[in-house]
């Protein structure tokens, strides 16, 4: 297609797949956000994040409304047949959607350096401090060989925030050709629904992965000390990603006698407002956020949140919309979830009358369909 620009993007997995959230949640919006100016070609795994085939042809090109995708299996990920796929495109720009994905970003970045393309890499929160302590042995051993190969030298970054471009020059140096382009999003037009609230009563929920990353073990460990309370429940949503890590956290589960916790999934995030319907918090102590589509979907739904200070947003007291906390104040998010159980209607209602106009202001603020324009252009 020559009345757009085409775009080739790498990412490990998308939809049907949907398990992997944010990332995914990351390029969909990119590409339903820039369809006036961009045609994307997507190469991507035929899998879900738990290895599950999707119920999609593979390996070969599939024409969606506004862009192509390719589903590989696990035979197809290697350099030739991609090149092959890739041979009859018109392209002038590769963008990556991952940092250490070997068969979606190492790999094809190698191979695919010869051909005098614009490479962009998204690290998508990788870099991040807490990122970088799972696997980081591993990790740092990688960091170390590519912040001296010559092709992440040449390439261009997307950080997706202030905070992830100093990530990146962190590991790559000053010089480092950074262009931060915040996600681009979408605000619900609509009202959204007000759900009632009495004092000593808490309904909680968290709506991600369930990884070390998450920090879902935090969570219940601030929740032990009110277990003493009557009527607080908190709600897991989301798939397993890590099992010995979810063995680890219902240890912890299992020593609760007031407190109610639940685990279960969604096949989309279009299920959560009926699944969140009586809760009255998004509970989510997160170790690194490069972005965290999950908090923009709780505060469309008018959910006030209880997040760690590790992710870009910001100045939620002030806001009255939250709480961001620092991960080493177990005794503040103690404190800041009886404060929220001994809440009453009327001040609850306020944090949730403000939720989408923050919301709207944060994506007015940061969010610029210019700003990936001059980052893909080539």
């Amino acid at each position: 297609m020559r009345d757009k620009e085409n775009i080739v993007a790498f990412i490990d997995w998308y939809r049907p797949a949907f398990k992997a959230g944010g990332p995914i949640k990351s390029l969909e919006n990119m590409v339903q956000s820039l369809d006036s100016t961009f045609y994307f070609h997507l190469v991507t795994s035929h899998y879900d994040v738990d290895n599950k085939p999707l119920n999609t042809e593979p390996n070969k090109w599939i024409k969606r409304e506004n862009y192509s995708i390719i589903y590989l299996d696990h035979e197809h990920q290697n350099s030739e047949f991609v090149l092959q796929s890739l041979k009859n495109i018109d392209f002038e720009t590769i963008y990556f959607n991952s940092m250490f994905s070997s068969a979606f970003s190492v790999k094809p970045l190698s191979y695919l350096s010869s051909l005098n393309k614009k490479m962009v890499l998204a690290p998508r929160g990788m870099l991040g401090k807490g990122a970088l302590r799972i696997k980081r042995v591993k990790k740092m051993a990688f960091l170390a060989f590519a912040s001296r190969a010559t092709r992440y030298k040449s390439l261009t970054w997307h950080a997706s925030s202030i905070q992830e471009e100093k990530e990146i020059k962190k590991q790559f140096g000053p010089k480092a050709n950074v262009e931060v382009a915040l996600n681009v999003f979408n605000t619900p037009e609509s009202k959204p629904y007000f759900t009632e609230k009495k004092p000593k009563e808490l309904n909680l929920f968290f709506f991600s992965r369930i990884a070390k990353k998450k920090n879902i073990h935090f969570a219940l460990r601030c929740l032990k000390e009110l277990d003493h309370l009557e009527n607080i429940t908190f709600q897991i949503i989301g798939p397993v990603e890590e099992t010995n890590y979810w063995e680890a956290c219902k240890g912890y589960i299992d020593e609760f006698k007031n407190i109610k916790v639940v685990q279960s999934e969604v096949s989309s995030a279009a299920e959560l407002p009926d699944k969140v319907n009586h809760s009255h918090f998004f509970f989510f102590p997160t170790i690194h956020e490069n972005f965290g589509h999950v908090i923009a979907e709780s505060l469309a739904l008018a959910k006030p949140i209880i997040i760690s200070d590790q992710t870009p947003w910001n100045n939620l007291e002030s806001n009255n919309v939250g709480f961001a906390l620092a991960l080493s104040q177990k005794k503040e998010y103690v404190n800041t979830l009886l404060k929220c159980y001994e809440m009453g209607g009327l001040e609850y209602a306020t944090m949730q009358e403000k939720c989408l106009p923050y919301l709207r202001g944060f994506r007015d603020k940061y969010s610029s369909k210019e700003k990936y324009i001059t980052l893909l252009k080539n």
